[in-house]
């Protein structure tokens, strides 16, 4: 895992010539993961990964604020 790492991050320096994507970032994820769990330190693990759940939770309340709105806007076009 951390060869892979270093490798994407030697051919990712500018100009970059490779692109992870989700299915990389996710199975990084998941290898991070498990080798918290594996090592009981879920609680470690948390707390370094808390940035990117905070970010990906404002993501999330953003998309459920704009379906809100944009229910309401159509629901106004009802009432007229």
């Amino acid at each position: 895992m951390i060869g892979a790492g270093l490798g994407f991050l030697w051919f990712n320096a500018p100009p970059a010539k490779v692109f992870m994507g989700d299915t990389g970032s996710l199975s990084l994820g998941a290898a991070l993961g498990a080798i918290g769990i594996i090592t009981k330190h879920e609680i470690v693990l948390a707390i370094v990964g808390g940035l990117f759940v905070l970010e990906a939770l404002s993501v999330i309340i953003f998309w459920i604020i704009a379906i809100v709105f944009a229910l309401v806007g159509l629901a106004s076009l009802k009432l007229r």
